[in-house]
C-alpha cells in the first residue's frame, strides 16, 4: 500500500519506508488529509515527535521518544522517562492526540536535551 492508503494491519503491508498507522477510531493520520474510514489503518511516513502506539508490555528499553505504552521509566530507551497520563492530556514534546490513557516515553522536561555547539574549522565555537 502507498502513502495514505489503507487498510493495513502491519508495516509489512506498506511500501518502502512507510509504516502502518494504527487507529482505534478516526484519529488523524500524520501526513494525510481527511478522516478516512473509521477504524481503518493507513500507511504513512512516521514523523519525528508524533505520538505512536507500538504495543503493550514490551518491556525494558522497548519504547523510543513519543512511543507508547510504557509503564515504567525502564521501559523507555536511554534517558527517556515514562510520562503517565490519566486521560488524554497532551504529552510534553510530542505531537498528535495518541490513545486515551496510553503512557508515552519523553525526554525529562519534555524536550530533547541541547547538543553541544559545533566547532568551526579553526576548532573554536
Amino acid at each position: 500500500l502507498g502513502e495514505c492508503e489503507g487498510d493495513c494491519d502491519s508495516d509489512d503491508m506498506c511500501a518502502d519506508d512507510l509504516v502502518c498507522h494504527q487507529r482505534r477510531y478516526s484519529e488523524p493520520v500524520p501526513g494525510c488529509y481527511g478522516d478516512g474510514v473509521i477504524t481503518d489503518d493507513y500507511c504513512t511516513k512516521r514523523p519525528y515527535g508524533w505520538l505512536w502506539f507500538i504495543g503493550n508490555d514490551l518491556g525494558k528499553d522497548a519504547y523510543g521518544f513519543c512511543e507508547a505504552d510504557c509503564d515504567f521509566d525502564s521501559d523507555c530507551r536511554g534517558d527517556l522517562v515514562c510520562h503517565q497520563r490519566k486521560l488524554n492530556e497532551p504529552v510534553p514534546g510530542c505531537d498528535g492526540e495518541g490513545y486515551r490513557v496510553q503512557d508515552y516515553c519523553i525526554y525529562p522536561g519534555g524536550t530533547a536535551p541541547p547538543t553541544s555547539m559545533p566547532l568551526d574549522a579553526r576548532g573554536t565555537e
